[in-house]
């Protein structure tokens, strides 16, 4: 889908992050609707959204284990153990 791909890259992102992309503000606007109306986004509060990953159907388009153990110890999911 379009957009999703650049979109997906980022944990979150705002209205301006797709504007960005599209250069055109109206265009931003309506694949915005559109993805979310096809699944692929979720608004988490105004002006801020997430990907669902196609894969998982969550809202974290990056697995935990492709996180590194410093993003997993932001997120508190990390191992309480440091080496």
């Amino acid at each position: 889908m379009v957009g999703y791909a650049e979109l997906a890259k980022l944990s979150t992102f705002s209205m301006a992050d797709v504007e960005a992309l599209t250069v055109n503000r109206h265009t931003a606007h309506s694949m915005v609707r559109r993805l979310m109306r096809n699944g692929l986004v979720q608004k988490i509060r105004s002006n801020l959204y997430s990907c669902v990953s196609v894969e998982t159907g969550q809202d974290d388009p990056l697995p935990k284990d492709k996180l590194s153990q410093d993003e997993l110890a932001v997120r508190g999911e990390g191992n309480d153990m440091m080496p």
